[in-house]
C-alpha cells in the first residue's frame, strides 16, 4: 500500500534535536537520529487514521508502506537456523554478508568494499567498508548499534562450526582450512575443556577492517557461498542475549531492521544508515503464519500487496492448465513467474531397511500423479540403486515419513503418502522432524539419506495490479525491492 505521512515540528524542537544529535555524535561516533514529533510515523496508533496525522502546516512527504505475504511460517530469523525460502528472504532484508548477488547473479560488494584473490584462488582477503554499523538494538548496553569489525565475521564462522547450531551451513564452508576439524571437534567432543581447537586455522583477522580466508584447495563456489543467507553477519551480542540459543532479537546491517514482531506479522523499517543501494520502501510488513485460505483472502481484499511463492493449492485454484489465470480471476491481480526455480527433495533413509519396497514404489509413481498441475514444475526420479546399501530382511510395507513445517515439501510428501496408500502401502507421518531408524522418507537431508525424488518448481509472484518492481536473482531467497513501486504513487 502507499501512504502519506507528515510530522509537525517547531523551530525550538528542531534546534533541540540538532543540538542533541551533535553531542551524541561527538561522544559515541554514531548517534541515534533524534526526531521530536507529535506522533510516530512508523506505527500510527489504532485510534488515529492516516488522515488524522496529516497537517497543513508543513508539506507532506511520501512514506511508502508495503505488505508482503509469505505462505510458509517464519519461525526463526537466526541465519543458521533458517530452513525455508521465506525465512531466508527475510534474513536477506535484515542482514548482509561480505558480498551479495545482484539480480543477474553477479557478485557485488556488501559489507566488504573490495577483495583480493591470489593466483590459485586459495587466499581471499576482504577489506571492509569503513562506515558499516549494526542496527540500534537493546542487545547492546547503550542501545546504539556499534561499528562492525572483522572479528565479528570471524565469530560468525566460529559459531557456524559449533555444536549449538545445525550442520548444514557448516557443510558449505568445509573447504576453509581447519574448518572441518574445528566443526568435527565441536560436534563430537562434548566437554569444552577437552577440545584442543579454539579457532579456525584458515580465518585470520588482520585488523578491524581486514580479514583473510585460506582454503584447502581451489574452489569456484566459496565466494558465491559468502552471499548465501547462512553467511550473514551479526554481532555476538545478539547470540549472548539469546543465551547461546537461536537469535531472538535479530541485529544486522541490512537495508531493514525489525521494529516489532506480532503473531502473524513482522514490521520492518528502512535502515537510514544502510550503505548499499536503497529501495524507496519506508515500512515493510511481512505477513505469515496464516492458513493458505486466510492469506489468499486477505490478498483478494487488498489487505496484502504481494504474495510470494503462492502455495500449490492456491496455484491450482487460480491457474488453468494453460498457465493463465482462470476466468474468475483474470484481471483481478497480477500473476507472474519471478525467474528462479527451487528444488525440493524426498530423501530415502537406508537405515529403515526398506530398499525393495521403496524401489518398487518409486518405479510406480508418475510425474503427473505427484504434482497434478503443469504450472507446478517438473519431477525427476533418481536412478540410485538403494538395494546396494543394505540387504532387505524384513520386507515391511509400512512407510514412515518425517514431518516438515514447509508447505511445498509437505505438499510433495503428502502426495507420496497418498499414492503409497493407493499402491497398497500403509503410511504414517511422524510428528518429529528428525529421522530415526524406522523413518522411510524425509524432505531434509540427514547423514546417510539418499535423494530419490527431485521436484523443481518455478517461483511465482502475485501482486495487486498497481504494484510492480519486485525482482529475484538466481535464487528464490535473493529478492530485490529496489524497484518496488505503486502505479500513480509519488
Amino acid at each position: 500500500m502507499f501512504y502519506l505521512y507528515t510530522t509537525k515540528f517547531t523551530v525550538m524542537k528542531k534546534l533541540i534535536a540538532v543540538f542533541t544529535c551533535s553531542i551524541l555524535l561527538l561522544s559515541c561516533g554514531k548517534g541515534p537520529e533524534t526526531i521530536i514529533a507529535d506522533s510516530d510515523p512508523l506505527l500510527p496508533s489504532d485510534s488515529e487514521s492516516t488522515a488524522d496525522q496529516l497537517t497543513e502546516e508543513e508539506p507532506t512527504s511520501a512514506f511508502t508502506h508495503y505488505k508482503l505475504g509469505e505462505f510458509d511460517t517464519i519461525y526463526s530469523l537466526d541465519p543458521l537456523f533458517a530452513t525455508s525460502e521465506s525465512e531466508m528472504r527475510m534474513i536477506k532484508l535484515i542482514y548482509e554478508g561480505l558480498v551479495q548477488l545482484d539480480p543477474k547473479g553477479e557478485l557485488q560488494p556488501a559489507i566488504a568494499k573490495r577483495w583480493e584473490v591470489n593466483v590459485d584462488s586459495t587466499r581471499f582477503t576482504f577489506y571492509l567498508k569503513p562506515d558499516v554499523f549494526f542496527h540500534d538494538s537493546n542487545v547492546f548496553n547503550s542501545g546504539i548499534g556499534r561499528k562492525l569489525k572483522a572479528s565479528d565475521i570471524e565469530y560468525v564462522f566460529e559459531r557456524m562450526g559449533s555444536v549449538q547450531v545445525p550442520d548444514q551451513p557448516a557443510n558449505m564452508f568445509n573447504n576453509i582450512r581447519g574448518f572441518y576439524a574445528y566443526h568435527q571437534e565441536q560436534t563430537r567432543v562434548k566437554d569444552p575443556a577437552k577440545r584442543a581447537l579454539n579457532a579456525i586455522d584458515g580465518i585470520e583477522v588482520r585488523n578491524d577492517s581486514t580479514i583473510l580466508f585460506v582454503l584447502n584447495k581451489r574452489s569456484g563456489n566459496f565466494i558465491h557461498n559468502l552471499a548465501h543467507p547462512y553467511a550473514s553477519i551479526y554481532p555476538r551480542e545478539s547470540v549472548q542475549a539469546a543465551k547461546g540459543g537461536p537469535i531472538q532479537n535479530p541485529v544486522g546491517t541490512g537495508q531493514f531492521y525489525l521494529v516489532k514482531k506480532e503473531p502473524t506479522r513482522f514490521i520492518l523499517s528502512s535502515n537510514k544508515e544502510y550503505t548499499g543501494s536503497k529501495s524507496q520502501v519506508n515500512r515493510l510488513d511481512i505477513v505469515n503464519g496464516l492458513s493458505e485460505s486466510k492469506l489468499f483472502h486477505q490478498f483478494e481484499q487488498g489487505k496484502i500487496d504481494l504474495l510470494i511463492q503462492p502455495s500449490p493449492s492456491v496455484i491450482k485454484t487460480i491457474i488453468g492448465n494453460d498457465g493463465k489465470l482462470k476466468e474468475a480471476y483474470a484481471g483481478a491481480f497480477n500473476f507472474t513467474e519471478a525467474g528462479p526455480s527451487t528444488n525440493y527433495y524426498v530423501y530415502y533413509n537406508p537405515a529403515s531397511n526398506q530398499q525393495q519396497e521403496v524401489t518398487q514404489l518409486i518405479q510406480s509413481l508418475q510425474e503427473e500423479q505427484l504434482i497434478e498441475h503443469p504450472s507446478l514444475g517438473k519431477v525427476r526420479f533418481t536412478k540410485t540403486d538403494t538395494s546396494a546399501v543394505y540387504s532387505n530382511t524384513t520386507n515391511r510395507i509400512q512407510v514412515t515419513i518425517a514431518n516438515t513445517p514447509c508447505i511445498y515439501p509437505l505438499f510433495l510428501i503428502n502426495r507420496v503418502a497418498t499414492l503409497s496408500t493407493n499402491y497398497g502401502y500403509s503410511t504414517t507421518m511422524n510428528p518429529s522432524y528428525a529421522v530415526y531408524s524406522n523413518t522411510t522418507f524425509s524432505t531434509r537431508p540427514f547423514p546417510g539419506t539418499i535423494p530419490v525424488i527431485q521436484w523443481t518448481t518455478p517461483l511465482y509472484l502475485m501482486s495487486q495490479n498497481e504494484i510492480s518492481g519486485v525482482t529475484f536473482g538466481k535464487y528464490a531467497w535473493n529478492m530485490d525491492l529496489f524497484g518496488l513501486t505503486t502505479l500513480g504513487g509519488s
